[in-house]
């Protein structure tokens, strides 16, 4: 059996496997905090011990949500976007 540690200070994986944490960001009439939020979320992803995707689920929004979610999976091929 893998075995994954973790201590305060870090987490760390330890198997030769690559391993990979999906960030699940439900969205609904959100364009005011997705920009501070992905800038946020983009420093930390960058310490993680793991690959990481974002994936962004716009519930039927009515502002500019979907577009702005739309241009950060555009920059970047480790972002997903799906409507409802």
């Amino acid at each position: 059996m893998k075995k994954s540690t973790y201590d305060n200070q870090s987490l760390s994986i330890q198997d030769t496997e690559k391993k990979l944490l999906s960030i699940i960001v439900p969205c609904f009439n959100e364009e005011e905090v997705i920009p501070i939020f992905h800038e946020a979320i983009s420093k930390i992803r960058g310490e993680l011990p793991v690959d990481t995707e974002l994936i962004y689920i716009d519930d039927g929004s009515t502002d500019d949500t979907p577009s702005l979610c739309e241009e950060l999976a555009a920059r970047d091929d480790r972002i997903r976007l799906y409507h409802k």
